[in-house]
């Protein structure tokens, strides 16, 4: 049940995601805090490899995914992290759109000015740990159910099934749940932020419509 390495617990629910977008689930679909997980983990991981700029770089400076981190550090406690993005946002707030579509369409390498304004290492001095917090935030989500691997797949099967034929307001008011399997290994790319996983998770975290849904 527990993993001994925090990062499977998120890189689980980032296979998932995944596999559901490749099975054509929209997002709309998948439970709203297993999408934030996915994306702040997108935001750790282009922060901790390149800075704040190459957060900025390749995600496209897009706001509707920056309203969602933003979100999310809040919800997993990561106060100091949300302080820091916020700052951080204010510096390309105040740049014009033509700085920061140059910035976006040129090369993020070599002699660089608006990369090395945007960067601010004190990311890595705050002690509140994002994996940690993360992977905490799935583990002990209320909305949760452990799985084998072949009932996760019938389960994701009989979602998906269900999911393209039952849009619109059979929707409205659905619960959803998290599910945990064991031996997960998926790899795909996503839309905007491209999240991949290449190794084999301890377990997945999955978001299912209720089996009531017709």
């Amino acid at each position: 049940m527990n993993s001994e390495n925090l990062q499977d617990v998120i890189h689980s629910n980032i296979s998932v995601i995944n596999l559901m977008r490749e099975e054509g689930v929209n997002d709309d679909l998948i439970h709203e805090d297993a999408i934030m997980s996915y994306y702040l983990d997108y935001y750790t991981s282009q922060y901790t490899e390149g800075n704040f700029a190459q957060f900025v770089y390749n995600s496209g400076w897009d706001k509707e995914l920056n309203e969602l981190i933003e979100e999310g550090l809040a919800l997993i406690g990561a106060e100091k992290h949300l302080e820091l993005f916020q700052q951080q946002s204010k510096k390309v707030k105040l740049m014009s759109s033509v700085k920061l579509n140059k910035f976006l369409k040129g090369k993020l390498e070599g002699v660089n000015p608006i990369r090395d304004l945007l960067n601010n290492d004190t990311f890595f001095e705050i002690e509140e740990n994002l994996v940690t917090l993360n992977a905490t935030f799935l583990k002990t989500h209320p909305d949760f159910e452990v799985l084998s691997v072949d009932d996760m797949f019938a389960a994701l099967e009989e979602f998906v099934g269900k999911a393209q034929s039952s849009l619109g307001d059979a929707l409205i008011g659905s619960t959803y749940l998290f599910i945990r399997v064991a031996g997960l290994n998926i790899a795909t790319p996503t839309k905007n932020a491209s999240r991949t996983v290449d190794h084999t998770p301890s377990f997945a975290t999955i978001n299912l419509l209720p089996a009531s849904i017709d």
